[in-house]
């Protein structure tokens, strides 16, 4: 998997590329809330000068109202009607935004100060920083160790070493604000902005999930419409039209959680990464790993199931086809599977039980 390119340039701050953009900056824009005339929630911001086009943000933007701020212009609706549309913007910090080049020293500065902020939490003293030993007579073989030890060039463990931890701790903890900087650096802009990367693709991908489990409840219940009518000899072209649609919707589902994962460096890896933790409980765990296709053949067993119709599950010898059944059972439907070897010995009354 080839993740996509970090140039070290927040996108939201990237560098404009023309010199008409780089006019496109505006000091002391106050905003005030867009609320949605029915529910009342906020859903977005708009400027509140009258002398100008609205200048509007977003729901998520991290403004309040009242307060001035920068902001960059990124799209003008009408641009070529001065007087009507309105300008969609985004808020820049103090010293944002920089070019390509300040942005690779900032990501070198942001890496150098994790490295030491790793470095920092792996130095794990007992008792918040106090001495590893306590000072205590040393008895005569411990004193006589000390001396062997320090004939052939080492030094004894001693209460120096812990005074010598706790220092190298400290440094790496100054190294690592030192690097940050203050409050509006951009060392903590380009946090900020990664950590906002990272919960946004998280909570989307969570959406797209719940979605997906609601597409599959839809199948079942067109699928159970369907087998009434057909026992009926109803037609059913519209109950195919809509699983059509059904799986149409699916589809959708599976690009859209291609291009989030593309969305940004921190969606590739945080996404990826939380897929593959996932592969490995079900790994340790004993189960099946469940792969996209494994998910997709799935929720096909399960819509029939669900909707009361039996499932026949074919494939190779070894290719999954019990750990699929048992996986089904155990997630989706909440049950154990009933295990029973037949053959074409196998009677009724060894399947259903006998009369009695």
């Amino acid at each position: 998997m080839k993740s996509p390119e970090n140039t070290g340039i927040p996108e939201a701050q990237a560098k404009p590329e023309s010199a008409a953009e780089q006019e496109r900056f505006l000091e002391n824009v106050v905003f005030k809330e867009i609320k949605d005339k029915k529910s009342g929630k906020v859903v977005g911001y708009k400027s509140s000068s009258p002398d100008r086009k609205s200048i509007e943000l977003p729901v998520d933007a991290d403004v309040e109202p009242g307060k001035p701020y920068k902001v960059r212009i990124n799209k003008d609706t009408k641009p070529e009607d001065p007087a009507s549309g309105k300008l969609i913007a985004e808020v820049v910090k103090d010293g944002l935004p920089l070019s390509p080049k300040d942005w690779n020293e900032v990501e070198e500065n942001l890496n150098k100060a994790e490295i030491s902020k790793r470095k920092s939490l792996a130095i794990d003293i007992e008792g918040d920083g106090e001495k590893i030993g306590t000072a205590v007579s040393m008895p005569e073989s411990e004193a006589t160790d000390a001396k062997i030890l320090s004939e052939l060039g080492i030094k004894p463990l001693d209460d120096s070493d812990a005074d010598s931890i706790q220092a190298e701790k400290l440094a790496h903890e100054e190294a690592y604000e030192k690097l940050m900087g203050g409050e509006d650096s951009p060392e903590k802009a380009l946090v900020s902005l990664r950590w906002k990367n990272l919960s946004r693709a998280m909570k989307t991908e969570a959406a797209l999930e719940r979605e997906r489990g609601r597409v599959v409840e839809y199948e079942t219940g067109i699928i159970k419409n369907l087998i009434g009518k057909q026992d009926a000899g109803e037609p059913v072209s519209a109950e195919r039209t809509l699983l059509a649609k059904a799986a149409e919707k699916e589809r959708a589902l599976d690009t859209a959680d291609e291009k989030l994962k593309k969305s940004s460096p921190e969606a590739w890896y945080g996404l990826n990464l939380k897929e593959l933790k996932g592969y490995k409980e079900q790994l340790e765990s004993g189960k099946i790993v469940e792969t996209d296709y494994v998910r997709k053949q799935a929720e096909e067993v399960v819509t029939h199931a669900r909707a009361g119709q039996p499932v026949f599950i074919y494939g190779h010898l070894g290719s999954g086809k019990t750990e699929l059944a048992f996986h089904v059972a155990r997630k989706y439907i909440g049950k154990e599977a009933l295990i029973i070897s037949g053959s074409k010995h196998t009677s009724p009354a060894e399947l259903y039980g006998h009369q009695v």
